[in-house]
């Protein structure tokens, strides 16, 4: 027993069988024309592709280098962070000592990385250096940035047993990055350095 939609159906086959298809095949290279004379058609051409990839090319270079830079000085306050880390471990040293720590391993501190020497340890983006002055009382610690090729990065963070602390750049690439840590925005240059302090 067949419904009345499949009953349908079938007399309208039967009925426009060849009229039908010819109207209906000629309805559809009309509607084709149409399209293609008012401009519709699918998919996007050449010229509309190399708008979307300059676009996008040129929104690369804007931020490319500000999210560097961002990087950048993100690595450099886990420096500053560790310095103070170690600068605090060293005055616990020195106050229950009476002289500054000769060896890292000496110190209450540990920070990941690779020991190059009793003073100097190797991360992966900084070396930490302890400098002992020549009467055995006084030191730094000073964060060497592994640079590299990499201009921005050409800067150290210095501690001293005094209070000192400077952020020195040696490019001025890098002063943007000291820039972020200096209380003024005024360097002073010398030793071949932009310095300020921190």
């Amino acid at each position: 027993m067949k419904n009345l939609s499949e009953v349908m159906l079938e007399l309208l086959k039967h009925k426009c069988s060849s009229p039908c298809l010819r109207n209906k095949n000629r309805e559809d290279a009309e509607q084709k024309s149409l399209s293609m004379t008012l401009g519709f058609s699918k998919g996007f051409t050449l010229i509309e592709l190399l708008v979307v990839v300059l676009i996008i090319g040129i929104l690369s270079a804007v931020a490319l280098p500000q999210y560097q830079k961002s990087v950048e000085k993100a690595r450099a306050s886990e420096a500053n962070i560790n310095l103070k880390a170690l600068e605090d471990a060293m005055k616990v040293y020195v106050l229950e000592r009476g002289e500054p720590a000769q060896d890292l391993d000496d110190l209450s501190i540990s920070l990941p990385g690779e020991k190059i020497s009793e003073r100097k340890l190797k991360t992966k983006f900084f070396t930490y250096d302890i400098s002992l002055n020549s009467n055995g009382r006084g030191y730094e610690i000073i964060a060497y940035r592994n640079a590299g090729n990499n201009d921005a990065a050409n800067y150290y963070l210095y501690y001293s047993y005094q209070g000192q602390k400077n952020c020195v750049a040696k490019t001025e690439a890098a002063k943007a990055i000291c820039s972020a840590f200096c209380m003024s925005p005024s360097f002073e240059f010398h030793d071949g350095g932009y310095y300020c302090g921190m």
